[in-house]
């Protein structure tokens, strides 16, 4: 469940609260705590995440490319994904290399 959808659930059940709240003192309270949380989730919700990315998995890929009578050349790709801990964002950090150099240091 992302953030947005947690806080319409929030604002439904304090709706849904407030009817009940004009007879017990206990829904009420709750009621209170419950707004104040959906209320603080949608200013958290508006700030700019300050990114904690974490690694979650890298492919390697590695192959030839077509030589058409020339010498064919290497061709390395490496992707990297990470997702923010935070707001749960991904990126994806690829790096390639053509050409008939040796795997790269950074394969």
């Amino acid at each position: 469940m992302d953030r947005e959808t947690m806080i319409r659930e929030l604002d439904t059940a304090c709706g849904m609260l407030l009817v009940a709240s004009m007879r017990d003192k206990l829904v009420k309270q709750a009621m209170e705590k419950v707004s104040a949380v959906s209320f603080h989730l949608g200013l958290a919700a508006e700030e700019e995440c300050e990114h904690r990315f974490i690694h979650l998995d890298t492919t390697r890929q590695a192959g030839s490319r077509p030589s058409w009578g020339i010498s064919p050349g290497q061709q390395w790709k490496k992707t990297a994904r990470f997702f923010c801990e935070k707001c749960l964002e991904e990126k994806e950090i690829t790096k390639t290399a053509e050409g008939w150099e040796e795997k790269p240091d950074w394969w």
